[in-house]
């Protein structure tokens, strides 16, 4: 596929992730960088900020996936 990040166009590799442990894992490491997607996927924060890991895991049984891209 192609990417672009607001520059050039690069090739790139999708791989989708979808096994429990590694979607909750990188769930609530994308969460703890973006809220907007947390918010969107449902994902609540603890009172130190932390991504609720409850959360995660309803997102997972609901469908979510993670698309990992290797650009080249």
């Amino acid at each position: 596929m192609e990417v672009s990040f607001g520059g050039p166009t690069h090739s790139a590799d999708a791989e989708v992730l979808s096994d429990e442990d590694t979607v909750i894992r990188l769930s609530e490491a994308i969460a703890r960088h973006n809220k907007q997607w947390a918010k969107f996927n449902g994902i609540g924060f603890d009172a130190d900020g932390a991504p609720n890991r409850a959360d995660a895991y309803q997102s997972w049984q609901q469908g979510c996936v993670i698309i990992r891209l290797r650009v080249r």
